[in-house]
């Protein structure tokens, strides 16, 4: 069996409601309701036990509580929250130990300082789970782990740390007139020596690491405090402001990151802050804002909002990481996004050691301003909050919501539409759970708006209810929970309604016309949307009225040879949704084209010239036509040639083979028009009439001598009668002219 003891010095009587009584759970545990308090000059010693308090614990006087190879455990909860204090000259020594809390973290390890300067907390080869606040006295940490170490120098407190380890170290400043110089703050980095002296405190650190560093600067008294920090190459994992009752501060235009050389002022207005800090080569990794007072924030991403007493916040377009609203306070957001935890509380009753049981006044009234919720984790701990105005929650669902206990009402604006857009007036309303019973009823003003009321507890956050909007004898429903975003925008449904469509033909040639119609049903007086989508791919859109009726038609000449696709459209009106036809299909197909052909004679003689000429219908510029001759022995040749802009064409040829000839023309078609071949024509090519042939005389010979150039062909008898005659007279005057002039020589 596990061994364990606990020794009380001095023995009490069994009449002191305020010292330790002991029950046994099981071999090595001990559970304790109540306050634990040491007190005057008493030593307590647990040792090798788990000790569970349901209570606070309380050092003070000159006792002195020594913890030894145990394990403390605090039991806290929302509604009591403990805390653990070591006051006046007391003392807390832990050795070989383990401190922790259960079910939830964040009890308090206090040493404070009050008239009686003094008290101690020694620890060694521990690990603390609880927040140490380090409020005057002397701690040493030696060898141990620490969640969270907060030393605040302006109660001269002593803390020195050795040989360990630390989550969160916060340093706090805030009283007197003093420059402060502090270097080297880095995370993940095992310090070999740092100290920190300011305000009559000292933090002294050897061989220890800290993952977080947090300043606060906080007013406690002066708010004209002459502070001047200055924090030079170091890495803040979050930069804290403080502001009490009296203070109004503004923030604007600012975000964590990367401070070459800033001093604080240059960002914030306004009564407050009372420290004067510069920043200098160092690295901010979060904002964080604490306020009793008043506090406007503005264009700021990555800050922390929290808020005590009485704290009235105004947040406009910024990023807020954490908001956590602790009682009592109002706040409003514009056009903000809440990414990270969205904490309302906080309990209704505080367990304080030196008060008991306290009520602390417990109200929040949030509005929101086109403001949104994304991806945050709502805690609830709130005895009652007012929640009002037009959120929009996104990434959210109810496993992200933890209500610990507490009253929410949330207000939800409706606005109440019909499918145009114009808001509808009257309309009837009724909210109902999802037993049917009736929760709230109303009707919708002249703007179409209403607003109701949801109250949410711990039972029925997590449940729907149901709410059924009639107008003009439809219904609309839309459940409603505690996620729904708002305002809640309802448009009043349309009747439906169907539009046909047909064709005058599915097939058409090039150059016909085509009617395309249809009708709106149930009937309508409207603008129809014909959109035709053409072979090459080009939308073709035209609007035209349908009758009252409902009926419509478009007759139009199609100029593409294709596939052509139509579909009819519709908007709707007030009353009917729109509606689009199916699609219809119709074919272009090529028109017919025709050739004509003309000689410009029927015969020509060798070596003459004749014209082609023609046309092509329907009449159309560029064409190229293919004009093919046929010779008189049967050989053929092609020329091309090109319509003009009537669609004529023509040719010019000198034949050079004597006989018939023929032609025709003829072409392939395009992309609207099929090809066509022109009927042939011919003509004649005739030989050119025999003529004289020339006479020439020699002036050796005494006789003439006529020379005749051979005729290729015999001529015809005709011919030859008279070139005989026509030689015969020619012979006689020559004959005549040749006497007379030997007579004459």
């Amino acid at each position: 069996m596990l061994q364990f003891f606990l020794t009380l010095i001095p023995q009490l009587s069994s009449g002191d409601e305020d010292r330790y009584e002991p029950q046994l759970l099981q071999a090595g545990e001990i559970y304790r309701t109540g306050d634990f308090i040491v007190k005057d000059n008493e030593t307590y010693v647990i040792e090798n036990v788990t000790f569970f308090i349901d209570g606070n614990v309380i050092i003070k006087d000159s006792a002195t509580l020594i913890v030894r190879n145990a394990k403390l455990i605090v039991n806290n909860t929302y509604r009591l929250r403990y805390i653990v204090k070591v006051l006046d000259k007391a003392t807390l020594k832990v050795e070989n130990s383990t401190l922790t809390s259960a079910p939830l973290p964040s009890v308090q390890l206090w040493v404070r300082t009050y008239e009686r300067p003094g008290a101690k907390i020694v620890m060694f080869n521990t690990k603390c789970d609880w927040e140490l606040f380090a409020m005057g006295g002397n701690t040493t940490i030696d060898s141990s782990s620490l969640s969270s170490l907060f030393w605040r120098a302006y109660w001269k407190s002593k803390v020195s740390v050795t040989n360990s380890s630390l989550l969160y170290v916060g340093l706090s400043f805030g009283k007197s007139d003093e420059d402060i110089w502090i270097t080297g703050l880095k995370p993940h980095v095992k310090l070999e020596k740092v100290r920190i002296e300011a305000e009559g405190g000292s933090l002294e650190m050897r061989k220890v690491s800290v993952e977080e560093w947090v300043i606060d600067l906080i007013r406690i008294l002066d708010l004209d405090s002459k502070l001047h920090i200055t924090i030079n190459d170091s890495h803040i994992y979050s930069l804290q402001f403080w502001a009490m009752e009296d203070a109004y501060i503004k923030f604007n235009d600012l975000k964590p990151g990367m401070f070459m050389n800033w001093n604080i002022r240059q960002n914030v207005q306004g009564l407050g802050p009372w420290s004067n800090l510069t920043l200098v080569k160092t690295r901010v990794d979060t904002l964080r804002l604490h306020t009793k007072g008043k506090i406007e924030v503005e264009n700021m991403e990555g800050i922390r909002i929290h808020t005590s007493l009485n704290a009235s916040v105004v947040i406009k377009n910024s990023e807020v990481i954490d908001l956590h609203l602790l009682g009592n306070d109002f706040i409003k957001l514009m056009n903000t996004t809440i990414t990270g935890t969205f904490w309302i509380g906080p309990v209704d009753t505080v367990q304080y050691a030196d008060r008991g049981p306290v009520e602390i006044e417990d109200a929040h009234v949030i509005e929101f301003f086109n403001s949104r919720i994304s991806g945050a984790h709502i805690q609830v701990a709130s005895r009652y909050t007012l929640m009002r105005g037009n959120i929009s929650v996104f990434y959210m669902s109810m496993d992200r919501v933890d209500w610990a206990f507490g009253t929410i009402d949330r207000e939800y604006p409706l606005i109440m539409r019909d499918g145009s857009g114009n808001p509808l007036p009257n309309a009837s309303l009724i909210l109902s759970d999802l037993n049917s019973k009736l929760i709230w009823n109303g009707t919708t003003d002249q703007r179409g708006r209403a607003v109701f009321n949801i109250r949410f507890t711990k039972e029925n956050y997590s449940k729907e209810w149901i709410l059924k909007v009639t107008i003009n004898s439809m219904n609309i429903t839309k459940e409603i929970g505690f996620l729904t975003s708002t305002p809640i925008i309802l448009t009043l449904p349309k009747l439906p309604s169907s539009i046909s469509l047909s064709a005058s033909s599915n097939k058409n040639s090039l150059g016909e016309s085509i009617t395309i119609f249809g009708s709106i049903s149930p009937p309508h007086e409207a603008t129809v949307v014909l959109k035709y989508k053409m072979p090459n791919g080009t939308i073709l859109t035209k609007n035209i009225t349908s009758t009252v009726s409902g009926k419509f038609e478009d007759t139009f000449t199609p100029n593409i040879v294709g596939s052509w696709i139509v579909r009819a459209s519709w908007n709707g009106d007030l009353d009917h949704e729109g509606a689009e036809s199916r699609e219809f299909s119709f074919s272009v197909l090529k028109a017919r084209s025709s050739l004509s052909l003309l000689a410009s004679r029927e015969n020509i003689r060798e070596g003459e010239e004749i014209t082609i000429s023609g046309s092509i219908n329907p009449p159309s510029a560029g064409i190229a036509l293919s004009l093919t001759f046929e010779r008189p022995d049967g050989s053929t040749f092609t020329e091309v040639v090109l319509t003009d802009s009537d669609g004529a064409f023509s040719y010019n040829l000198i034949p050079k083979d004597i006989g018939k000839w023929r032609v025709h023309a003829s072409w392939l078609g395009n992309d609207n028009y099929e090809g066509a071949i022109s009927p042939p024509i011919s003509f004649m090519v005739e030989k050119p009439p025999l003529l004289l042939p020339p006479v020439t005389t020699s002036t050796t010979s005494p006789q003439p001598m006529l020379s005749f150039q051979p005729a290729p062909q015999a001529p015809p008898i005709g011919l030859v009668i008279t070139l005989v005659v026509f030689a015969g007279i020619a012979v006689a005057i020559l004959a005549r002219r040749r006497r007379g002039k030997a007579r004459h020589m």
